[in-house]
């Protein structure tokens, strides 16, 4: 009996010892994000998500017992500032979140993979990554496969379509990228592709764009532009005589409340077109409070759920669970250390709850089960047709 007396308190004295203590006051993790600049309009989308995240985990405790706080590093969209904000960022600190934009990815990945410190551009693109593995990691799916699922689920829905011309915007390299996938995905189902126009992003006159598609009679358009871009071709493709809307595609960069506000404001000119959407959230009292709490930003009233935006939410949720997970302090002498455990914690999540996207998993080659889905826009909203899950190539 004294023996199991004395087992017992040493399992008990065990279980009581906390494990290693912080060695700073607050966690301190950069943001690379793009307040200003071409992309700024998603920019303050996703500050917005990421700074929810941080509240909330501030306000239930902080990390590990100790406050989030964030350094905001403005890329501005433009590759010598994003280099510069991530030289400062991977100077002292365990993780980095962002950048938001693909082509600061570009930049920003290596230099993170190289200084051997983990960033989550989780928005920036498979392809912006891939070479900066295991110091990168993504939440979107591969753009190859993006592009042979949205492709071939809208040719399914619209079996006339065997031309299109393609209207992208030619400064975001991952757009560019996707367009050539999905060119390759299209000529696989015998679809030729008659032309692919660059559209100049902010342009107000677009008419001359639209002109020179219809000129080449394609049965379908396939868009990778911004949201007040998609609005206006679209609207001037009606007024020049577009009949057919469920033969226009949108790419996902597009599916934001504010889409569809603008839509309804141009008199519902995106009503029976098809686009890339990131779907419903997770049904859980997350999803709901962040969805209330983005529906009162100015614009975003009458958002009936949330955009890619939401990725930098669950971005810093990881951030938590990492350094709680490994147990890292922080510790200036450890850095090195500590940072290739917060690399191996994140590469290796699995049924991590992202609180606002279900339950996700990452995989090995740097991207995580996020899925994407075809919708069909009706009364202003997304009605999802097909999810990325259940699509077999």
């Amino acid at each position: 009996m004294k023996f199991k007396a004395l087992l017992t308190a040493v399992l008990l004295a065990l279980v009581l010892i906390p494990g290693p203590a912080a060695a700073v006051d607050q966690w301190e993790v950069p943001f690379l994000n793009s307040w200003t600049g071409v992309a700024a309009g998603y920019g303050k989308l996703c500050d917005f998500f990421q700074k929810y995240a941080v509240e909330e985990i501030n306000a239930a405790g902080g990390i590990a017992g100790k406050p989030l706080v964030v350094q905001d590093c403005d890329t501005a969209m433009d590759p010598t500032r994003a280099a510069s904000c991530m030289k400062k960022a991977v100077e002292s600190s365990l993780v980095v979140i962002g950048p938001m934009t693909s082509l600061s990815t570009q930049v920003c990945a290596p230099i993170a993979a190289k200084a051997g410190v983990m960033t989550l551009p989780v928005a920036g693109g498979y392809e912006t990554i891939k070479d900066s593995r295991p110091w990168a990691v993504v939440l979107m799916i591969p753009n190859q496969r993006r592009a042979q699922f949205t492709m071939n689920t809208w040719l399914d829905q619209n079996p006339n379509v065997k031309s299109v011309v393609m209207l992208g915007f030619p400064k975001v390299a991952q757009w560019t990228k996707l367009g050539d996938l999905q060119k390759e995905a299209l000529e696989k189902r015998g679809v030729k592709v008659l032309e692919n126009i660059d559209v100049q992003s902010g342009a107000v006159d677009v008419s001359s764009v639209v002109v020179r598609a219809m000129k080449s009679k394609p049965d379908g358009i396939v868009t990778r532009l911004m949201i007040p871009d998609t609005v206006r071709i679209i609207s001037e493709l009606t007024k020049r005589g577009w009949k057919d809307k469920g033969a226009i595609f949108n790419h996902s960069s597009a599916d934001s409340p504010e889409l569809y506000s603008m839509s309804a404001e141009a008199g519902n000119v995106l009503e029976g077109t098809y686009i890339g959407s990131w779907g419903p959230g997770q049904d859980s009292e997350a999803y709901r409070n962040l969805l209330a709490a983005f529906k009162k930003i100015k614009g975003q009233e009458n958002a009936t759920g949330l955009m890619w935006g939401d990725l930098f939410y669950v971005a810093t949720w990881m951030v938590k669970a990492a350094i709680e997970g490994t147990g890292v302090t922080g510790d200036p002498a450890k850095l090195q250390e500590e940072r290739v455990k917060i690399r191996d914690y994140i590469n290796s999540m699995k049924n991590f709850d992202s609180r606002v996207r279900g339950p996700i998993d990452a995989r090995p080659d740097g991207t995580f089960t996020v899925p994407i889905f075809l919708a069909r826009i009706e009364n202003n909203k997304p009605v999802i047709v097909a999810s990325s899950k259940d699509f077999k190539e």
